[in-house]
C-alpha cells in the first residue's frame, strides 16, 4: 500500500510540475507574442518613417534639378547677352566702316539691329537666331 500512496505522491508532483511547466509555456508564448506585436508596430512605424524620408527626398531632389535648371537658364542668357553685345560691338564696327550713302546697309543694318532686339525678348525656348542674322548682315555689307 505504501507503493500505492508513493505513486500517488508522484503523481501529484508530476501533475503540478505538468501544471507549473504549462503555465510557465503560456506565459513564455504571451511574452513572446507581445514582443511579436511590438516588432510588428516597430516595422509598421519604421516603414512611414522610411515612407516619409524618401518622399522628402524626391522633393529635395526635384528642387535641386529645377535649381540647377533655373541656373542653366541663367547661363544661357548671360551667354546671350554677351554674343548680343559681342554683335552689337561688331554693328558698330561695321557702320564705321561702312559709307552712309549706302542705303541697302543701312536697311540691312536697321533689319539686324531689329532683329537682334527681338532675339533679347524671345522666349528661353526659341533657339537663338542672333549668329545667323549677323552672318546675313556680314554678307551683304560684304558684297557692297
Amino acid at each position: 500500500m505504501r507503493s500505492v500512496c508513493r505513486k500517488e505522491h508522484e503523481l501529484i508532483a508530476l501533475r503540478r510540475s505538468l501544471e507549473d511547466a504549462e503555465r510557465t509555456a503560456a506565459e513564455e508564448q504571451h511574452a513572446l507574442q507581445q514582443e511579436l506585436e511590438t516588432a510588428n508596430q516597430v516595422g509598421r512605424i519604421l516603414e512611414r518613417e522610411n515612407q516619409r524620408l524618401t518622399a522628402e527626398i524626391e522633393t529635395l531632389r526635384r528642387q535641386i534639378e529645377a535649381q540647377r535648371d533655373q541656373q542653366d537658364a541663367t547661363l544661357r542668357i548671360q551667354e546671350l547677352e554677351l554674343e548680343n553685345q559681342r554683335l552689337l560691338a561688331e554693328i558698330d564696327e561695321l557702320r564705321r566702316q561702312t559709307s552712309p550713302s549706302s542705303s541697302a546697309v543701312e536697311t540691312d543694318d536697321t533689319l539686324l539691329e531689329t532683329l537682334l532686339t527681338r532675339e533679347l525678348n524671345a522666349s528661353p525656348a526659341e533657339p537663338p537666331r542672333i549668329v545667323f542674322q549677323a552672318r546675313r548682315f556680314c554678307k551683304c555689307t560684304s558684297a557692297s
